[in-house]
């Protein structure tokens, strides 16, 4: 594990070096006169946007005559040279975009103080380095300062961090495209709880607060979009399949449940022979978009099993277990005027729970066949605000009495206000979220203000209301929020 992640940063921080270095002998970074590569046609058979989170695109004209800014002639054109000697010079250059980050949030209801301070730097490139063959890439560094949880957790002064969320190379021919490397895979339309969208795991180490799109993060698979008059057929097959990020031990959003310190835990963690699979089919019928999928898949969370006992330390040791399961899903949705009809439900076969029954000493999995499915709808009235809402259910079949924090039904609220003021420079945007058994709820407000073309002001405030004592947001009752974070985009 540990060879992994290094690698994984060498490989981020020397793409970023060779990148920036470059910029050095870089004409123009972005060309207006030339087709965003973020646009293009369908027909090359680039990366599908249903499988990917969307991606924007960035322009900006050159105003400065490029003999001024080069100097003699002879000189430009010995930089023509150098770029012809390296063939994707440019084009990467060309392609890339970068964004230089710093972020702080303060607890408001505890003390008001500190919880995250950091600067970062994310590279996000997407070319064609050839005709048919597609590279992209997507990763981060970060910079957490001594009075951030993170770096307090590991009792340092300064603690630096990468994080690759996509490194993959496409090929693509008239009918289908070849992927392989590092990939985030997105199913389903559901917002309210993740109902089919379980290719990507998702960082959960900083709670609710990292932006949904943001938070996923892709595993190594090879896939495959295949195009045909009947529909689009999208296969994967994931070795070594990855799982959601956890909050780190001591860290702001480790929930800290009674009596575990003084257990011994192993995390049995997931290998290549651990493999991932499967596939979706969507088809457009007019304003009706449809799409099915099936899988084999490993749950994203671990289950705690009671597996021996430390006579020596006299502890009891408990190893975290991730389950596999089947899933078979369905996502739809419907246009009509202004508004968006969404349905979105799955079977998910032999899914685990944890099960603690301490009179047995029977800590371990207990696995239940579950159906989740969500209904919403969405209303753009005509640019001047938009508004969702959706409501989904979990059903876990027979009893569920020897769960932890789990209900049979499950039923959730989620709702979404948003509103441009300035000529769409400032933007608005109201959360809602309750659990109906639970009775718990959030309230998150987000401004979001471009202050350039190139720099950009997120401020956002998150209330809870937590009331079931049983409930795993019972741990983060206190954790109402204040995030600023500023991004220069160049």
């Amino acid at each position: 594990m540990m060879y992994l992640i290094f690698h994984s940063r060498i490989l981020y921080i020397l793409i970023t070096l060779i990148v920036c270095l470059s910029s050095v002998h870089a004409k123009s970074m972005f060309d207006s006169d030339d087709d965003m590569l973020f646009d293009l046609d369908e027909n090359k058979q680039i990366k599908s946007e249903t499988n990917s989170e969307p991606h924007s695109s960035f322009d900006d004209d050159p105003l400065i005559d490029d003999d001024a800014v080069f100097g003699d002639t002879d000189d430009f054109q010995d930089d023509e040279s150098a770029a012809k000697d390296n063939p994707y010079y440019e084009q990467l250059l060309k392609d890339a975009r970068f964004t230089l980050g710093y972020a702080f949030s303060n607890n408001l209801r505890v003390k008001p103080s500190f919880v995250t301070h950091e600067t970062y730097l994310r590279s996000e490139i997407q070319t064609l380095l050839s005709e048919n063959l597609f590279f992209q890439f997507d990763g981060r560094l970060n910079y957490f300062f001594d009075n951030d949880h993170r770096t307090q957790a590991q009792h340092k002064s300064a603690l630096l961090d990468t994080h690759l969320r996509e490194f993959f190379f496409q090929m693509g021919f008239e009918q289908f495209n070849v992927t392989l490397g590092r990939q985030i895979v997105v199913w389903g339309k559901a917002d309210t709880q993740i109902i089919t969208d379980v290719v990507s795991p998702r960082d959960n180490s900083d709670f609710i607060f990292i932006k949904l799109e943001d938070s996923r993060f892709g595993q190594l698979m090879l896939s495959s979009d295949i195009y045909t008059k009947w529909g689009n057929l999208f296969i994967f097959l994931s070795p070594k399949p990855l799982t959601d990020q956890e909050p780190e031990k001591g860290t702001q959003y480790d929930i800290k449940i009674p009596g575990m310190d003084q257990v011994i835990i192993n995390n049995d963690a997931l290998t290549f022979s651990d493999t991932e699979f499967g596939m979706r089919w969507q088809q457009s019928l007019g304003k009706t978009e449809l799409s099915l999928m099936a899988g084999y898949f490993f749950d994203n969370r671990y289950i705690y099993h009671f597996s021996d006992i430390d006579f020596i330390r006299k502890k009891p040791i408990f190893e975290k277990i991730y389950h596999s399961y089947e899933m078979f899903g369905m996502a739809a949705s419907y246009v009509s005027g202004a508004y968006l009809f969404k349905i979105e439900t799955a079977f998910k076969n032999r899914l685990s729970f944890q099960k603690v029954d301490l009179d047995q000493l029977d800590i371990g999995a207990i696995e239940k066949d579950v159906v989740d499915f969500g209904i919403g709808v969405e209303y753009n009235a005509n640019g001047r605000y938009q508004i969702s809402g959706e409501i989904s259910n979990r059903f876990i079949t027979n009893s569920s009495e020897d769960l932890l924090f789990t209900n049979k039904n499950s039923t959730a609220i989620y709702t979404i206000f948003t509103k441009d003021f300035f000529n769409e420079t400032l933007t608005f945007e109201y959360v809602f979220f309750y659990h109906v058994q639970e009775q718990n709820n959030f309230h998150q407000f987000r401004l979001t203000n471009e202050i350039t073309d190139n720099f950009q002001m997120n401020v956002s405030c998150a209330f809870f209301s937590i009331k079931d004592k049983e409930s795993l947001l019972w741990y983060y009752r206190n954790e109402d929020r204040l995030s600023v974070d500023f991004q220069y985009y160049f």
